[in-house]
């Protein structure tokens, strides 16, 4: 987490109800035995960068592994299309670790939110932050992933380069103005 959001964080999270980490995911995620009701995946060092190492089949059942019973993990990605490589491509590693993956395109942005639920029963209202608990009905019924892409593995994840290659082959651009 980038030392700046902290101030954002405690605006926005209910401080002392939550815990806020400075830490690479990966490292924390290995050493952290805690279990938590909802895990936010933000993590673009660009536009269209993320740390390939955040984008594999492992990280994200380590990632499944820290989730309460009925927990879900949140994932923004930034992508033109919720069709692209990319988007193919993250959502079928998720749905090869998660037995539920919906995907939600954020209005007026480039951006979609893959939720995935750590169980099939799924609570009626998961714990979650005042902010984000009017957005959970939209995105609990969002669509499935569309079918496809590339299993991410800590041997092959090109994340890098499917980032690229969505933005290249869009035929829209102007919705991400």
């Amino acid at each position: 987490l980038d030392g700046a959001l902290v101030p954002i964080a405690q605006a926005y999270f209910d401080p002392p109800q939550r815990q806020i980490v400075i830490a690479d995911a990966r490292a924390f995620t290995a050493s952290d035995h805690n279990l938590y009701d909802l895990i936010i995946l933000d993590t673009y060092t660009r536009e269209l960068s993320v740390p390939f190492h955040l984008t594999t089949i492992e990280f994200f059942t380590s990632l499944k592994n820290r989730l309460a019973d009925g927990g879900l993990l949140a994932i923004n990605a930034n992508s033109l299309s919720r069709d692209s490589l990319w988007m193919k491509s993250l959502a079928r590693t998720l749905t090869a670790v998660f037995p539920r993956v919906r995907v939600a395109e954020v209005p007026h942005s480039c951006n979609h939110l893959l939720l995935a639920a750590a169980s099939i029963r799924q609570q009626s209202t998961p714990p979650v932050p005042p902010l984000i608990s009017p957005l959970l009905p939209p995105l609990l019924a969002a669509a499935p992933p569309s079918p496809g892409g590339i299993l991410l593995t800590d041997d092959h994840a090109p994340a890098d380069a499917l980032g690229l290659l969505a933005l290249l082959t869009s035929e829209d651009k102007s919705s991400c103005d």
